[in-house]
C-alpha cells in the first residue's frame, strides 16, 4: 500500500507538473520565437490614443490574393503597386488601412513581448505612439497614386510605402515594405469597428445563419453627429450576396454583407432610430453606388419608409474589411420601427428563398412572407392571403376598379424606380408592400436591393435596356411567380399617369441622382480607393463614371418616349427562350433601322413567327415579336 502511495505522489507531484510545464514551454516557444513573419505582422495592432472615441484597433493585413472577380482578371489591374518605387525584387505584401480618426491623432503600437519595429529607420517599442504625418513626410518619395486613370477622381488617395524591420531581440523577423493607406480627413465615410466575442470571423463565415455577440463602435466623420458604442448580434445577410458567391469562389475570402441587431432601437450616425441594420457590401456592384441611386430616388420621390443610409469603413476585429453602406433593415424593428401591429408588411420573392420562412404564404401568382405583425394565427394569415388574392385578381384582370384599393401614387413611384433603373429583380425578388388592415389601402415599397440594376452585366442585354420598356418585359417570373407592376401597366389610367409622372417629376430626380454619384466619388475619394486596393477590384471611380453614362443614356430615351410614345414601335425579344428572366421590349422610332440586335447567350439570329430573320439594318414600321433562331 505504501508503494502505491509513493507512485501516486510521484505521478501528481512530479510527472504531471513536468508534462504541464513542458507543454507551456513548447507553447511559449511556438507563440513567441517560432512565429512566421506573417504571424508576427498580424499580431501587431494599433489603438487610438483618444479614449473618448472608443474606436477599437486596426491591424496590418496581407495584400488580397484571393479569387479576384472576372472583370479584374480580364483587364490589367490599375491599382497594382509600381515595383519601381520599391527596392529591386521587392513587393508590397501587407497594408495598414488607417481611418480618418487616426490620421491626425496618431496611434499606439502594440507588439508581443520582446519585439521592436523600425519604420523608415525610426525605432518603436511596445506602447509607443506612431505619428502618421511623420510617416507621410518620410515616404513621399515612394508614394503611389492609386487612381491616375480615373475620370471622376479629383484628389487621389496615396499609399505610403514604408520600410518595416521587425525584430525579436537581435533576430530580424521581417524586413520589407508595408503600405500605409490613409483615409483623407475630409472624406465623408464614417468608421465602424466590430469586435466579435470569439475574436474571429470563422464561426460567422462558416454559416450565414450563425449569430455571434460583438461590441460595436461607430465613429462619425461629422463632428456634429455623436459616436455610438455598445453590444449587438451579428450574422450573415443576403442570398446571392453570400451563399452563391461562396459556391462560385469555393472560399469565404470575399467581402461579406452582414445583419446587425442591437439591444435596443437607437439612432446610428444621425439616422432615425432602429434596432436592426444591414451592412451592404456591394460585392456585385463595382461602383458601390447603385443602392445609393435607388434610395436617393425613392427619398426624393417621397416614398414613405425609404431606408436611410450612411457609408462606413468597416473593421472586423481590427482588420479592414472595406467600404460598406449601412442602412435600416426592412423589418418592423428596422425602418418600420413606427409601424403599428395593425399594419401588414409583406415581401414577395422567389419561392425557394421564402418558403422556409415563418408566415410564408402564396397567392395565385406570387410567393410572399408576412414580416409584420409577427406570430400571427393561421386564420389571420389566411385572411391576409385572401385579401392579397383579391387585389391581385383585379390587377391581373387590368380592372381599373382595383386602383381604389391601391395607393396609386406610391405604386407609380415605386414602379418608376424599378423600371427606370432596370432592376434585375423588378417584379420578382425583394418586392415589398404594406397596408393598414383598418382602411385596406395597399402601398408599394419600400425600395430595396439594386445591386443588379443600371446596366449591370447580369442584365444580359448588351446595353439595349437603356431604350427598353423594362417593366413590360416580365411575362413570367418563374419561381417568383408573375409580378404586379407589369400587369398594372395594362390599366390605361395607371399607364398614362405613369408616363406623366416621369415628365413632371422623375426626370429631375434622375438628374439629381447623377449629381449624387459624382458628389460621392469626390467626397469619399480615399475610401473608394482603399476598398479597391483591399479587394483588388477594378476602379470604383471608372465604374461610377460608367454608371453616370448609363443613367444619362437611359434618361435621354425616357424623355423622348414619355413625350411621344406613339412615335415608337416595340420589338420584343423572347428572352425566356434563352434563359433570361424577362423578354426585352426594345423601343425603336417608327421607320428607322433596328440598329441593335440582342446578343445574349450567344444567339446567332432572331426571327419573326413567319421565319423571317431580323437584323440591325431591318427597318421597323410595326410592333414585332422575335424568337431566337437556330
Amino acid at each position: 500500500m505504501e508503494g502505491l502511495k509513493k507512485y501516486i505522489n510521484i505521478l501528481f507531484f512530479v510527472v504531471i507538473p513536468f508534462i504541464l510545464i513542458s507543454a507551456a514551454l513548447v507553447y511559449m516557444e511556438y507563440s513567441g520565437g517560432v512565429q512566421s513573419a506573417g504571424d508576427v505582422i498580424n499580431n501587431i495592432y494599433l489603438s487610438c490614443n483618444d479614449n473618448t472615441i472608443n474606436a477599437g484597433n486596426i491591424v496590418i493585413v496581407p495584400a488580397y490574393n484571393g479569387a479576384a472577380d472576372e472583370t479584374a482578371n480580364e483587364s490589367e489591374n490599375d491599382l497594382d503597386m509600381d515595383s519601381v518605387s520599391l527596392s529591386t525584387g521587392e513587393s508590397c505584401d501587407y497594408y495598414l488601412y488607417v481611418p480618418h480618426e487616426y490620421v491626425n491623432s496618431g496611434a499606439t503600437i502594440h507588439m508581443g513581448s520582446g519585439y521592436t519595429v523600425a519604420i523608415n529607420g525610426n525605432d518603436y517599442n511596445n506602447d509607443d505612439v506612431i505619428d502618421f504625418e511623420s510617416l507621410i513626410d518620410d515616404s513621399n518619395d515612394t508614394a503611389t497614386d492609386l487612381d491616375t486613370d480615373s475620370n471622376i477622381n479629383i484628389d487621389s488617395n496615396l499609399v505610403h510605402i514604408c520600410k518595416w524591420t521587425i525584430k525579436k531581440g537581435d533576430e530580424i523577423i521581417y524586413d520589407s515594405y508595408i503600405g500605409i493607406v490613409m483615409q483623407d480627413t475630409e472624406d465623408t465615410a464614417n468608421t465602424l469597428y466590430l469586435n466579435t466575442q470569439s475574436g474571429s470571423m470563422d464561426y460567422l463565415y462558416s454559416n450565414k445563419e450563425n449569430k455571434e455577440s460583438c461590441e460595436y463602435s461607430f465613429v462619425s466623420s461629422d463632428e456634429s453627429v455623436p459616436d455610438n458604442s455598445g453590444v449587438c448580434r451579428i450574422s450573415g445577410h443576403g442570398n446571392s450576396t453570400w451563399t452563391e458567391i461562396e459556391e462560385d469562389l469555393g472560399s469565404t475570402d470575399f467581402k461579406h454583407p452582414f445583419n446587425l441587431t442591437l439591444d435596443e432601437s437607437i439612432s446610428i450616425l444621425g439616422m432615425d432610430a432602429a434596432r436592426k441594420y444591414v451592412l451592404i457590401a456591394g460585392y456585385y456592384d463595382d461602383s458601390l453606388l447603385r443602392n445609393q441611386v435607388a434610395l436617393d430616388a425613392a427619398n426624393a420621390a417621397g416614398l414613405e419608409y425609404t431606408p436611410e443610409y450612411r457609408f462606413i469603413n468597416l473593421y472586423l476585429n481590427g482588420e479592414y474589411a472595406g467600404l460598406y453602406m449601412i442602412t435600416q433593415k426592412i423589418a418592423s424593428d428596422g425602418i418600420f420601427t413606427s409601424m403599428s401591429t395593425d399594419d401588414v408588411l409583406i415581401s414577395f420573392d422567389f419561392e425557394e428563398r421564402v418558403s422556409l420562412e415563418d408566415q410564408f404564404f402564396t397567392t395565385n401568382y406570387r410567393y410572399g412572407v408576412i414580416k409584420n405583425p409577427e406570430k400571427l394565427s393561421e386564420s389571420k394569415i389566411s385572411e391576409i392571403t385572401d385579401y392579397m388574392n383579391c387585389i391581385e385578381g383585379g390587377i391581373m384582370a387590368a380592372d381599373g376598379d382595383v386602383l381604389s384599393y391601391l395607393d396609386v401614387d406610391s405604386w407609380i413611384k415605386y414602379g418608376m424606380i424599378q423600371g427606370f433603373f432596370c432592376n434585375h429583380d423588378a417584379d420578382c425578388a425583394s418586392q415589398n408592400l404594406y397596408y393598414s388592415i383598418s382602411d385596406g389601402i395597399v402601398y408599394a415599397g419600400p425600395t430595396w436591393d439594386f445591386d443588379f440594376a443600371m446596366g449591370h452585366p447580369i442584365l444580359e442585354t448588351g446595353g439595349m435596356e437603356t431604350s427598353s420598356l423594362w417593366l413590360y418585359g416580365l411575362k413570367n417570373g418563374g419561381s417568383a411567380g408573375t409580378g404586379w407592376l407589369a400587369a398594372l401597366m395594362d390599366i390605361d389610367e395607371y399607364r398614362e399617369s405613369f408616363l406623366s409622372y416621369y415628365l413632371d417629376d422623375f426626370d429631375e430626380i434622375v438628374s439629381k441622382c447623377i449629381e449624387g454619384v459624382r458628389d460621392s466619388t469626390e467626397l469619399m475619394n480615399s475610401s473608394l480607393s482603399m476598398d479597391s486596393l483591399r479587394w483588388n477590384t477594378v476602379s470604383h471611380f471608372d465604374a461610377a463614371d460608367e454608371l453616370c453614362e448609363w443613367l444619362i443614356s437611359r434618361q435621354d430615351f425616357c424623355q423622348k418616349y414619355s413625350q411621344n410614345p406613339d412615335d415608337y414601335c416595340l420589338v420584343e425579344f423572347d428572352g425566356l427562350d434563352i434563359g433570361m428572366r424577362r423578354n426585352l421590349i426594345y423601343a425603336v422610332p417608327t421607320g428607322t433601322e433596328l440598329g441593335e440586335v440582342l446578343t445574349a447567350r450567344k444567339i446567332t439570329c432572331w426571327k419573326t413567327s413567319d421565319g423571317e430573320e431580323v437584323t440591325a439594318t431591318t427597318v421597323i414600321n410595326e410592333d414585332m415579336y422575335l424568337e431566337a433562331g437556330e
